[in-house]
């Protein structure tokens, strides 16, 4: 793993974007990039049933795919969080993620 993602800085912004989600018994989430896992980490020790998703095979996600074109069905997860991802997607993709995204949350949709 690449060590910048174990900064204090970082650390602290996955714990605020945890703290987002709550404890209102809620408990199922998708990631979509997941990246190196850390935010994995966080959510499985807290007892919630998650699934990741990402293009990149390396990341080892559950499901590898686009954001633009999730193969989820409707309101499959009470909480959907997508942290550094639409930055990197050109323009004309952006609506189209979000409206994956919304499609296939319950509650929320946690973006960073």
């Amino acid at each position: 793993m690449d060590r910048r993602y174990l900064s204090v800085p970082r650390l602290q912004a996955y714990l605020e974007q945890y703290k987002l989600i709550g404890d209102d018994g809620i408990k199922t989430l998708l990631e979509v990039g997941k990246g190196p896992g850390i935010f994995e980490s966080i959510v499985k020790s807290a007892g919630y049933d998650y699934i990741s998703v990402d293009y990149d095979i390396y990341t080892r996600p559950d499901i590898v795919s686009d954001v633009t074109d999730l193969p989820i069905k409707d309101n499959s997860f009470d909480y959907v969080y997508c942290c550094q991802v639409l930055e990197h997607l050109t323009f004309d993709k952006f609506s189209k993620s979000l409206s994956e995204l919304c499609r296939v949350a319950k509650s929320k949709v946690i973006i960073s």
